[in-house]
Parts: C-alpha cells; sequence; structure tokens
C-alpha cells in the first residue's frame, strides 16, 4: 500500500463551479440539494479521523442527480480528476495505491457512489487505484464486513506487518506471505485480506524470484546479486519497508537465495 498526499482544493467552491457548468434539468436539480451536499461535505471528517460513515437514504431521482457530478464531467470535474493525477508521487511509478502491484488505471470511489452519491465528485473521496483492486472492491461499503485503507486519512504502521515464509518444492518457489499476529483484526489486515492482496503477493513474488533466477542463468551470479541489491534499495527508498517487494527481497537476501537456491 502506499500513501498519497491529498491535493490542495476547496470542496465548496469545485460544488459551486461544476453545478454552474451543468445542463438542465441536472443544474435545477443540483441546485436543490446542494444545501445537502455541502452537510455531507463537512460530515466527511469523519472519514479523516479513521472512522467510518453510514449511507444516508435517497430517492432513485435524488440519487442519479447527484451521481451525474461525476458522470457526464464537466470542466471543473475533469479539472478535480487531472489535479488528483498531477498530485501522485512520481517516484511511486503509477502504481496502484491500494495494492501496490498494477498501475492505477481508474478513479476509485473510496465510498461508492452507488451508496454515497453525495460524494461522487469529492476529491477526498477519490483514489487512484488498479482496475484489478476496483473491480474487488466493487460497491462494497468500507467499515461493514470489510474495509478497505483511505490511503490518505488512515494511518499505516511503520514498523512490519507482513512476514514472508518461502520453500521449495525441488526448485520451484512456494511463497507465504502472512500477517503478523499483533495486526489480526486490523484495518491492516483488513485492507489486505478485503482486497486478497495475500494470494497477489504470492503470485507476484513467484514470478519477481523466476525473474531473478533466469538473470542468474543468463548473466551469471555477480549480475544477479547486483540487480537484487539495486532492487532493494529502490524498494525501500521509494515504497517502505512493508512494501510487499521491499519484503520478499529481504527473505531472499537472508535465506542467500541467489548462491544457495540458483545453482
Amino acid at each position: 500500500m502506499i500513501n498519497f498526499k491529498q491535493i490542495s482544493r476547496i470542496e465548496n467552491d469545485d460544488l459551486i463551479l461544476i453545478i454552474s457548468e451543468k445542463n438542465k434539468p441536472y443544474k435545477d436539480d443540483l441546485n436543490i440539494l446542494k444545501s445537502v451536499i455541502l452537510k455531507s461535505y463537512s460530515n466527511f471528517s469523519v472519514i479523516e479521523n479513521n472512522k467510518r460513515i453510514k449511507p444516508s437514504t435517497y430517492s432513485s431521482v435524488e440519487k442519479k442527480t447527484l451521481q451525474s457530478l461525476y458522470g457526464s464531467q464537466t470542466r471543473t470535474a475533469k479539472e478535480v480528476i487531472r489535479s488528483i493525477i498531477d498530485n501522485l508521487d512520481a517516484k511511486h511509478d503509477s502504481r496502484c495505491l491500494y495494492c501496490g502491484i498494477g498501475e492505477y488505471e481508474e478513479i476509485d470511489h473510496y465510498l461508492p457512489k452507488e451508496h454515497f452519491p453525495e460524494y461522487s465528485i469529492l476529491f477526498k473521496n477519490l483514489i487512484p487505484i488498479c482496475g484489478k483492486c476496483n473491480k474487488i472492491k466493487g460497491d462494497k461499503i468500507p467499515g461493514t464486513t470489510i474495509d478497505y485503507l483511505h490511503m490518505t486519512y488512515d494511518i499505516i504502521p511503520l514498523e512490519q506487518y507482513l512476514s514472508l515464509d518461502i520453500t521449495f518444492n525441488i526448485k520451484t518457489p512456494i511463497l507465504n506471505f502472512n500477517i503478523k499476529t499483533k495486526y489480526n483484526g486490523s484495518l491492516i489486515e483488513n485492507h489486505i485480506v478485503s482486497l486478497k492482496l495475500i494470494e497477489r503477493y504470492n503470485k507476484k513474488g513467484v514470478q519477481y524470484i523466476l525473474r531473478i533466477k533466469a538473470l542468474y542463468d543468463q548473466y551469471g551470479e555477480k549480475y544477479a546479486i547486483e540487480e537484487l541489491e539495486r532492487n532493494d534499495l529502490e524498494t525501500s527508498e521509494f515504497y517502505g519497508s512493508n512494501f510487499w517487494k521491499s519484503v520478499l527481497i529481504r527473505k531472499l537476501k537472508e535465506i542467500n537465495y541467489i548462491k544457495d537456491y540458483c545453482i
């Protein structure tokens, strides 16, 4: 997972501009709902304080009207999306903020617009993620039977919360990422389980090990060791010690993978 530094915008100003740029009948209907939306924006402070919100009830017409803030995007709505993308840290190499595996391809509504249409274009509710995470998350509501980190407001521990065991079937690596016992029942665990990240880490980890083995076979031990060291420096510096690839590389170095298993 990767933290996201929030953009600096005034959500009330965005809303007023977006409504002014809308065509009828949405413009008229949104003006009627404007006070409701502005009140909901102030309620988003609950999410900013690491808690969760229950959905409000809207008629089907009101819901469609509120969702129009995001759909059929106006100039200001497009500007909101663009400013979020432009604010991503270049050193993260376009990685999905939820998983750190794929590249961000889509904008996720942290509180799904299906259940929280009032937050359809609120920049604080929009997070760039990969299609895989977005598909798994779908319209599920954070804080119910599942939960997800808000990558700006929720606290990601600095200490290690991921562990990794590696075994070999002959020379085929078998990975088993785990969440440390201390974090059982935590938001970190809920995020990882809800997005099926353990299975995805295991799969990507095996692919990475096979790549290192291929480099060893083609270019030799020294080159493979240097590549591992380069990757270790990059992942630790750019993504932190809890990044799945950082955990994997440290484990490979710990078991002396290149010298003892690549032969």
